[in-house]
């Protein structure tokens, strides 16, 4: 579709509604994308937090390695209530 058509339909939704939280949606997302801003700063995270997730979903350990049983659990916790 050519650049012009685009722009014209834009211009045809946008003047169709009078929806103020879509408009501001639509701004911000606009405004976002055409600044250049960095997916994870979408998210509001820095870079720094952004590779800190990543490497933590990249690990390779068991994934259940810390984590007990539900008979375990239930013995651990049966000194803590009166039974």
């Amino acid at each position: 579709m050519p650049v012009k058509e685009l722009k014209e339909k834009l211009h045809q939704l946008i003047e169709s509604t009078d929806n103020e939280p879509l408009l501001e949606i639509l701004l911000q997302d606009n405004e976002k994308s055409l600044l250049g801003v960095a997916p994870n700063e979408l998210e509001a995270l820095s870079e720094a937090d952004y590779n800190d997730l990543l490497s933590l979903v990249e690990e390779e350990e068991e994934p259940e390695k810390d984590t007990i049983g539900y008979d375990e659990l239930k013995s651990g916790l049966g000194r803590w209530f009166i039974q």
